[in-house]
């Protein structure tokens, strides 16, 4: 009688064991799916952060007159440019696109702020003041009566 005791407890141990290790792995599944949700979750707050510097640096360089805010922007700017390299994939072509913007951009911010040099002598520099050339190509394919961005994104690059 005491051997079939002894054999009933630990046939009720290994069940608690067994019972433990399998919820122990449902724990540890549940909480790899939570923290991979949570991951995507950050991964998309990131991305949609830094497609919105866009907006404030195509303001910026547009309204160039050196302020701080301006600064900020282009600060900021540089950073999501950076950052756009571990964010997309490179073959969905956004990273070229933020290099493409940073690099124009500060082609027209350079050109503002040495207008007035430029002025001095207007026949070497004759063509950077016509109003085409002012603007980069792809700066001119987001202005507002564009037909190549959304109307509400239109919206946003004037608030």
């Amino acid at each position: 009688m005491c051997s079939t005791g002894a054999s009933t407890a630990s046939l009720i141990a290994a069940i608690a064991a067994s019972t433990g290790v399998v919820i122990a792995v449902i724990n540890s599944w549940a909480q790899r799916r939570q923290h991979a949700e949570r991951m995507r979750l950050d991964l998309y707050d990131r991305r949609v952060a830094t497609l919105n510097s866009i907006l404030s640096y195509y303001d910026a360089v547009l309204l160039w007159s050196d302020t701080p805010e301006q600064k900020l922007a282009r600060d900021s700017f540089l950073r999501a440019y950076l950052q756009s390299e571990f964010l997309f994939k490179k073959k969905s072509g956004i990273p070229a696109l933020f290099k493409q913007f940073y690099e124009e951009g500060n082609k027209v911010i350079a050109f503002k702020q040495s207008q007035e040099t430029l002025r001095a002598a207007p026949t070497v520099n004759a063509k950077l003041f016509e109003e085409d050339d002012a603007i980069p190509g792809c700066f001119r394919s987001i202005e507002v009566g564009s037909s190549k961005i959304p109307k509400f994104s239109r919206l946003a690059l004037h608030r």
